[in-house]
């Protein structure tokens, strides 16, 4: 399987018409369970790119993860259950991926903090994760929709062929490996996942929806919208054997943060993926 950082620029949302949520109404269900936001009601129009057929989609209210996932909050639940994460992990440098048997989320190349995201994991252990919320909290927790991710991602921005290319962000705004206006790719010291946050929030308080970690949402993967639901519901016909990561990661270049939508291994476990969670609220 080709490497997901390299996959063309394909897909983000266009229009988000909700407004921006400047005093967002935030909660954490448990002492060790993530920051949430409450994100509004709204409707907006994805696309494959700037130039694709337009696809309308209206999302109802939901939560979402104000942060990726981090270390510590994920060693809360390793803890808690005695869940097992084989070792091994796929890592990146100039040379291309690298399948690193003693790597894993506590270590991903390198030692990470606690508040950094937590990579390294398949969608199957993001999943348990959720699960996990979900029983410990009686709340209904989950992975976030494919349209959801997308409408919470693009906050309140317009949408043009500069927020596909540079996901409405400045130099800097982001941690990929030339976000700072110049590729890195020869600087693998200064390559690696940064503490979640980082980086400023977005319109709705969400803090690395671009970059530092690509997320893992819940949709099986199709190569275009056309049949999707416009609910903003998962997607959950197609080819169910990949899933979906959105964001980019660390190791991604800027033009694919906003775009990019790759068929991805379920199974996979690399440095760059991770994932944020999401909640319906009542």
């Amino acid at each position: 399987m080709s490497r997901w950082l390299k996959v063309l620029l394909t897909s983000s949302a266009v229009v988000a018409l909700a407004p921006a949520t400047a005093s967002a109404q935030e909660f954490q269900d448990c002492e060790d369970c993530p920051a949430m936001v409450e994100i509004p009601a709204g409707d907006f129009t994805r696309a494959l790119n700037a130039e694709a057929p337009r696809q309308d989609v209206s999302v109802g209210a939901f939560a979402i993860g104000k942060y990726e996932v981090t270390v510590g909050e994920f060693a809360a639940f390793v803890e808690a259950t005695s869940y097992e994460v084989p070792a091994g992990c796929e890592l990146f440098n100039v040379m291309g991926p690298i399948d690193d048997p003693d790597a894993s989320w506590r270590r991903p190349g390198s030692s990470v903090p606690d508040d950094a995201p937590a990579v390294c994991l398949t969608f199957d252990d993001a999943n348990a994760y959720v699960d996990w919320l979900a029983e410990t909290t009686g709340e209904p927790y989950r992975l976030p929709t494919e349209a959801e991710w997308d409408y919470a991602a693009h906050g309140e921005q317009e949408t043009n062929l500069s927020y596909f290319l540079r996901a409405g962000l400045g130099r800097n705004d982001a941690n990929c490996q030339d976000c700072s206006g110049f590729d890195l790719m020869g600087r693998e010291d200064l390559l690696f996942p940064v503490p979640v946050d980082t980086y400023a929030a977005n319109a709705y308080g969400l803090h690395v929806m671009f970059g530092n970690a690509a997320e893992w949402v819940a949709d099986c993967h199709n190569p275009s919208y056309e049949g999707a639901p416009t609910d903003g519901t998962a997607w959950l016909e197609g080819d169910c054997d990949t899933r979906i990561v959105r964001g980019g990661g660390w190791s991604s270049f800027w033009a694919d943060l906003a775009g990019g939508r790759p068929a991805t291994d379920p199974g996979i476990r690399d440095n760059a993926i991770g994932f944020r969670v999401a909640r319906d609220l009542d």
